[in-house]
C-alpha cells in the first residue's frame, strides 16, 4: 500500500560568517556567546554544553583511527568555499550531508526501551510514546506500522535529511545541528540512497529547529532544545509538532550515520488534536485498504471503529481503554514539578547525499 508521509529532517550547522551572511534559510540570527544558540531558534530550551547529558551515548563509537581519517576527510571544506564563523572557532563550509535510509519506530517494550532518555533529568528514561505505538501495533493484530514506514521510505514519501558542521566530525565540542522537512529533487526514489542523490528542503520545513552539542569520539549528542519538528505518524501530509527538550544523537562515520536516536517530549495539547488523530488516520488507512486482511480488519473494527461506520477517528482511539490510559504526562519540560509532555524516540541511519 501507499502512504504519503512527507517527513524529511535536516540536521545543519546554522552559523553565520563574521560579514554576518544569511543562514540556508535566509535568517541571520544572532549567535554570539552572551545571546545563546536557544535565543536565535525557539527562545528557549537550548543548552549548548549539553545539560541532562548522559555521559557516554548509546551508540557505540567507531574505532578513533579510522574516524579520525574518516572525520577529518569529511570535515575538509571544498576548495575555493569560505569557512564559516561560530562564537570562537571557524567552522567549514559543510562536514556532512546525509539522507536517512532507514527509520525505525518503537513498536515492541525492546525498541521502546532502547531509543528512552532521561529528557527532564528525573533519573527514568523516557519514550512514553513508544509503549502507545507498541500498544497501538499489539491491538490492530498484524497491522504493521513499521512496514508502512519502510515503504514510504523506499517510495520516496519519506525523508530525513542530516547536515552536521563542525571543525571535525570526530570531536567537536560545539556542533550545530537543524531540523528541516525536504523533497526530491527528481521524483526518482530508486536513487535516494545511492550516496550521491540530490535532495532539498521544503517550503514547509521549520526555519529555526536549533539544536547544539559535542561530538565526542565521533558520536554526536545535540540538544537540548525546543523546536518545531515533523513526525511518522499521519497520512496524507506530514505531522508538524513542537517538541520540547529535543535531542539527536547518532555515531558519525565519514557520510554516514549508525545508530542515531531523536528523543523530544511533545506538550498534551498537541498530543490530543494532532499525535492521536493521526494516528488513528494509520489505523483507518489499514481498515479501508483491500489488501488488509479479514481478520485484522475485524480486529480493528472490535477495537476502534466503536460505532461500526466503517471509519477509525482520533476519539475512537481515544476512546480505547488501553490506549487512553498510556495517554498521560511523563515528563517535566518547564522545570515546575508538573508533567506537561509525552516522551517520544525512535531510531535511524544515514547515508550521503547531496543537499541543493
Amino acid at each position: 500500500m501507499r502512504m504519503t508521509l512527507p517527513f524529511l529532517l535536516l540536521f545543519c550547522l546554522a552559523a553565520c560568517d563574521e560579514e554576518g551572511n544569511p543562514l540556508r534559510d535566509g535568517s541571520v540570527p544572532d549567535l554570539s556567546p552572551d545571546v545563546g544558540l536557544a535565543d536565535a531558534a525557539q527562545g528557549e530550551g537550548l543548552t549548548p554544553d549539553g545539560s541532562h547529558d548522559q555521559g557516554t551515548m548509546e551508540a557505540s563509537a567507531p574505532d578513533q583511527g579510522a574516524a579520525d581519517a574518516a572525520g577529518d576527510k569529511a570535515a575538509t571544506p571544498d576548495a575555493g568555499q569560505p569557512d564559516q564563523f561560530f562564537m570562537d572557532f571557524v567552522l567549514p563550509k559543510t562536514s556532512l550531508q546525509a539522507v536517512a535510509n532507514t527509520l525505525t519506530l518503537p513498536t515492541n517494550a525492546s525498541l521502546t526501551a532502547t531509543y528512552a532518555y532521561d529528557l527532564d533529568g528525573d533519573g527514568t528514561k523516557d519514550n512514553a510514546l513508544g509503549t502507545i505505538l507498541g500498544t497501538v501495533a499489539a491491538l490492530g493484530g498484524t497491522a504493521d506500522l513499521q512496514k508502512m514506514i519502510n515503504d514510504d521510505l523506499k517510495q520516496g514519501n519519506l525523508l530525513y535529511l542530516l547536515e552536521v558542521f563542525g571543525k571535525s566530525l570526530v570531536n567537536e565540542p560545539k556542533a550545530i545541528v537543524q531540523v528541516h522537512q525536504g523533497a526530491d529533487t527528481d521524483g526518482n526514489a530508486s536513487n535516494n540512497f545511492s550516496g550521491s542523490a540530490k535532495l532539498t528542503t521544503s517550503t514547509a520545513s521549520p526555519k529555526n529547529a536549533l539544536l547544539s552539542g559535542p561530538i565526542t569520539n565521533a558520536a554526536l549528542n545535540a540538544g537540548p532544545a525546543n523546536v518545531t519538528m515533523p513526525l511518522p505518524l499521519t497520512v496524507g501530509s506530514s505531522l508538524l509538532v513542537s517538541m520540547k527538550l529535543a535531542r539527536v544523537r547518532g555515531t558519525l562515520s565519514g557520510p554516514s550515520v549508525s545508530a542515531g536516536i531523536i528523543n523530544g517530549a511533545i506538550p498534551m495539547s498537541e498530543i490530543n488534536k494532532k499525535v492521536v488523530p493521526g494516528m488513528a488516520s494509520v489505523l483507518d488507512h489499514i481498515y479501508k485498504d483491500p489488501n488488509t486482511d479479514a481478520s485484522t480488519k475485524s480486529t480493528l473494527k472490535l477495537l476502534f471503529d466503536t460505532n461500526s461506520d466503517g471509519t477509525i477517528t482520533g476519539a475512537e482511539l481515544l476512546g480505547n481503554v488501553l490506549v487512553k490510559g498510556f495517554l498521560v504526562a511523563d515528563v517535566d519540560t518547564d522545570g515546575d514539578k508538573i508533567k506537561d509532555s509525552l516522551s517520544m524516540g525512535f531510531g535511524f541511519t544515514a547515508v550521503s547525499c547531496q543537499i541543493q
